[in-house]
């Protein structure tokens, strides 16, 4: 076998000259389980929105309590958004929404491939406020102490600066 190198990934290729040449990479022997396959058809079988009857660990689970009437409007307004996120979602982000608790979310997105945070697993909870959707939600980054983006805290907060330019 001859080590090469494969330049578009960085990762030294095995050719195996027993096997006409092929790279040991793509060589998978019938017994060596596809995880690939495996996650993937596991990540299409696990809905991308669902509910969840509460959250007891949500960081915002004191800034309310599941008797508290919300307006009509506001209601309406949370529905027809779970309704879009129903719909809408892309494949690396999943979204829980709290039965009990309208104004709780969780999110977690699946960092992209190609990135520094592939595979990643971030996990977000959002609470839409009183005054939603005139005033943008608060959400707050579980970072578990690291840094991994400017806008991303390690104590949790979450820079929306970008939302000032959004109409609420």
């Amino acid at each position: 076998m001859e080590p090469a190198v494969d330049r578009k990934a960085g990762i030294p290729e095995v050719i195996d000259k027993k096997n006409k040449g092929k790279s040991i990479l793509n060589y998978q022997p019938w017994w060596f389980p596809n995880f690939s396959s495996k996650r993937t058809s596991a990540r299409a079988n696990f809905k991308r929105f669902d509910s969840v009857q509460h959250f007891s660990d949500h960081h915002y689970v004191s800034k309310g309590n599941a008797s508290k009437q919300h307006s009509r409007y506001w209601a309406k307004k949370i529905q027809a958004d779970w309704k879009i996120l129903e719909k809408d979602l892309p494949e690396t982000i999943f979204v829980r929404a709290c039965e009990s608790r309208m104004d709780l979310m969780r999110a977690v997105i699946i960092g992209a491939e190609g990135t520094p945070y592939h595979d990643g697993l971030f996990f977000f909870d959002i609470h839409f406020p009183d005054t939603y959707p005139s005033v943008p939600p608060m959400v707050h980054y579980h970072s578990g102490g690291l840094t991994i983006n400017p806008n991303l805290y390690n104590s949790g907060h979450v820079c929306l600066s970008l939302s000032r330019y959004l109409v609420w």
